[in-house]
């Protein structure tokens, strides 16, 4: 099964690389196109004669080309952000499932260690974590637990 995670993992992110092209490649039209309206503006600056209707209909049409490519590099944009945040949300839920793993090996370790009788030291705040419910992804645990699956007194020195 995490095989099969690794490789949804895998295409989700060469979904994000395509999507990253496809921005770059709208950036570039977009430069390209109001490239081309600087150029008639500017050769509309230069004229002294009243604007020719041939000018202000190339100048209109490469101003409306200009807006069709800015709206096309929003589009991109966007897609590449929904897709980045697809992939930050996965990571951040498998990010959750390996701590509470983590938490449930090192409860488990600190129980056999009370069983035996084994000494350990192990700070407040980190027991009060491992015994507390696990707060929503990518969140520290919740503070606050009581320790009582860890008697605390018998098995730990500050």
């Amino acid at each position: 099964m995490r095989i099969a995670a690794e490789q949804y993992h895998i295409s989700r992110l060469r979904d994000v690389f395509r999507a990253n092209r496809r921005r770059a490649a709208a950036e570039e039209q977009r430069a390209l196109k109001q490239d081309h309206e600087m150029k008639i503006l500017d050769f509309v600056e230069k004229q002294s004669s009243p604007l020719d209707p041939q000018v202000a209909l190339a100048l209109a049409r490469a101003a409306r080309d200009t807006l069709y490519a800015e709206g096309d590099l929003i589009r991109s944009r966007k897609e590449e952000c929904r897709l980045t945040l697809e992939i930050l949300d996965c990571r951040a839920e498998g990010l959750e499932s390996h701590l509470s793993d983590a938490n449930n090996q090192i409860a488990v370790i600190l129980d056999m260690f009370q069983r035996k009788g084994l000494p350990f030291e192990v700070p407040t705040a980190l027991l009060e974590r491992i015994f507390s419910n696990p707060s929503p992804a990518c969140g520290h645990p919740d503070e606050g637990s009581d320790g009582s699956d860890v008697d605390l007194n018998s098995t730990y020195s500050e």
